[in-house]
């Protein structure tokens, strides 16, 4: 059993669902207190409040992370060119990621709001790498984790005078989690070079898979004051439970994708955050709209914190700030854990395309391990 409650090879799976979002991850994640749209459902409910139309059908989503590295290891230009050093380039590469990082997710969502209620759908895939000595290229090895998400919301505007008010949300989501054990880095990279033998089929028939499902909850007030300044509280994947049950293989995961059957259950909890949010957001002008975002997240994480330190404080800080144009392109930046964020979004109205380039906190504190990553979005609907 591969319990990420007990196990550290597994301690990213802990982390809440969020569904990637390109402009947020453009203005050093920030933005609790300016979401609105599908995107409430997953960040902030209370953003359903504003009650405006929004419908994506489909939004795709592809993030590449540690590209800088990818690039300078070789191992494209090696599978590429024909070389036969991809497998060793390979393994370099990953020995260098360290004991925890990620390669590679997709995310897939469609859902629509109007008039305060909410619906989602969303599917997503990440390819997370661990290696217990943090060294080596052999002790390296790759974990799958897919999620489907059903997400319900509504959000309620309470009008008050001089132009306040109060925004109140609420969403549930039923999530379903399926991840393998560790499998050893050699035989996928061993697979993608065309090396010797078939692991791909070892691979199905001999990696247990876990799988399950929680229903998590999501609660956000947002006040909303004259000039265009909000404030924001959130409370993320209250709930957050999971009740897994462990598949002896792939192939039989395929068959039966909730164990049914099966006697091997375990649970674990997967962590809850509180976040706070500031903005302010001018839109006076149809040509020119500024906006200023500062979040403080995970404030459970922050004050169970023990060994406070200024490093420690900014893993929690999120600043970002996007300039609108004719409301068509978006220019955004920020600061994430102290890390530089960029980002461009072109709104052609039915088709949506947004792209970031930021840096993500992986370690303990801000400064310990940053991994750079690149997402691209394509959204149709309006």
């Amino acid at each position: 059993v591969a319990n990420p409650g007990t196990d550290s090879a597994y301690a990213a799976i802990k982390s809440p669902f969020e569904l990637s979002d390109t402009r947020f991850s453009a203005m050093g994640s920030a933005g609790i207190a300016i979401t609105e749209g599908t995107a409430a459902l997953y960040r902030n409910p209370a953003g359903l409040a504003e009650g405006s139309l929004d419908i994506d059908l489909p939004s795709i989503t592809f993030t590449m992370y540690n590209p800088a590295k990818i690039l300078s290891s070789g191992v494209i230009q090696d599978l590429t060119s024909g070389g036969n050093q991809a497998l060793d380039k390979g393994l370099d590469f990953l020995e260098s990621l360290g004991v925890y990082n990620k390669l590679f997710q997709m995310d897939a969502s469609a859902g629509f709001t109007a008039k305060g209620f909410g619906f989602g759908f969303a599917i997503q895939d990440i390819i997370h790498t661990y290696n217990g000595s943090g060294s080596f290229a052999a002790s390296s090895s790759l974990i799958n984790q897919m999620n489907a998400v059903l997400s319900l919301g509504y959000g309620y505007r309470f009008n008050l005078p001089m132009d306040y008010s109060i925004d109140v949300g609420l969403a549930i989501r039923f999530n379903y989690i399926a991840f393998t054990n560790t499998i050893g880095a050699g035989n996928v990279l061993g697979m993608v070079s065309g090396g010797e033998g078939n692991p791909f089929e070892t691979i199905l028939q001999e990696t247990p898979m876990m799988a399950g499902f929680s229903i998590p909850i999501d609660i956000g007030v947002t006040a909303n004051m004259p000039l265009g300044f909000s404030v924001s509280i959130a409370a993320r994947n209250i709930n957050g439970r999971y009740y897994m049950t462990a598949i002896d293989s792939i192939s039989e995961w395929s068959r039966n994708p909730f164990g049914s059957g099966s006697s091997n259950k375990f649970t674990f909890d997967s962590d809850c955050h509180l976040d706070i949010g500031v903005a302010w957001q001018w839109d006076e002008a149809w040509w020119f709209k500024p906006t200023i975002a500062l979040d403080f997240v995970d404030l459970i994480g922050f004050k169970d914190d023990t060994s406070f330190s200024f490093r420690s404080f900014m893993k929690h800080v999120n600043i970002g700030a996007e300039f609108e144009f004719v409301n068509s392109i978006a220019l955004r930046a920020g600061l994430t854990g102290g890390y530089l964020s960029l980002g461009l979004g072109i709104d052609l109205h039915v088709l949506r395309i947004d792209c970031s380039y930021y840096w993500q906190e992986l370690g303990e504190v801000a400064g310990a391990k940053g991994t750079d990553a690149f997402a691209i979005n394509f959204k149709l609907g309006w």
